[in-house]
């Protein structure tokens, strides 16, 4: 993650910037190009599990999906 948008679900949800996503919603994120297609794929609302790995920490963090 490069930048986090202010009051955004990224920004409520605790990602920071130069967090790696690793998974979302349980499928694997091998790279910036991957993430895009997969939040498009989940509705407005749903609460994903994103896995991150944060320096050398590995953690889950739930994110509430909105509106772009």
């Amino acid at each position: 993650i490069k930048s986090i948008v202010p009051d955004s679900p990224a920004e409520k949800a605790g990602l920071k910037p130069m967090d790696v996503i690793r998974k979302f919603a349980s499928k694997e994120v091998k790279g910036p190009a991957a993430l895009a297609p997969l939040v498009r794929q989940s509705k407005i609302g749903a609460e994903v599990t994103v896995d991150i790995q944060r320096g050398e920490e590995m953690l889950q963090i739930n994110v509430k999906l909105g509106k772009r």
